[in-house]
Formats: C-alpha cells, structure tokens, sequence
C-alpha cells in the first residue's frame, strides 16, 4: 500500500507540474502574440510558442489519468472514498509545506542573527 501511496503523490505532483508548465506557456504565448503585434518576433517564434502550449496540453490527461488510477487503487486497497482520499492527501500536502516554510523561515533567521 506505501508504493500506491507514493505512486499516487507522485503522479498528482506531475500534473500539477504540468499544469504550472501548461499555464506559463500559455503566459508565453500571449506575450509572444503581442510582441509580433509589435514588430518584435516572427511568425516562426509564435509558432514555436503555439507548438510548445500544444505539448504542454498533451501532457495532461495521461497524467490525470494516471493520478486518478492511482487513487482508485488506494479507494480500494483501503475501503475509503475518492474524495476522502483526496483531501486526506492535500491537507498532508498542506502541513508538509507549512512545516518547510516554518523551518526555511527559521534557517533565514539563523543565517542573519549569526552574521
């Protein structure tokens, strides 16, 4: 069950690694239209703009779909809910972050009260 546990975080965290790259192409892509608008890029660099948001976009589902077999995996190895599940998993993602902020904060204020 630890490996569906594991096998689940990591293809969640994949999609929403590819979400972050989906959406910041997206960005690129709008900036690259206005910058031909203005003069500035070709056809060709808009064009790699476009092919780079259509890459990006093909990764998706296969991801989704893996994160959500995973989940079904875990529903049925421990008799839970989808979305019970998934809210036990993003409020132990949520604390897990709380905590490498609390103690990145915490190395920050080292450094600068030892120097």
């Amino acid at each position: 069950m630890v490996r569906n546990v594991i096998d689940y975080r990591a293809w969640n965290l994949r999609s929403k690694n590819a979400q972050t790259i989906l959406d910041e192409s997206q960005q690129l892509l709008e900036l690259a239209n206005l910058q031909q608008q203005a003069g500035l890029f070709s056809d060709s660099e808009v064009t790699d703009a476009e092919v780079a948001v259509h890459q990006a976009a093909a990764t998706m589902p296969s991801l989704q779909s893996a994160a959500a077999a995973a989940l079904i995996a875990l529903t049925v190895l421990t008799d839970q809910s989808q979305n019970r599940l998934s809210l036990a998993f993003n409020a132990l993602h949520y604390t897990e972050c709380s905590q490498a902020c609390n103690r990145s904060r915490f190395a920050i204020g080292f450094a600068s009260a030892s120097s």
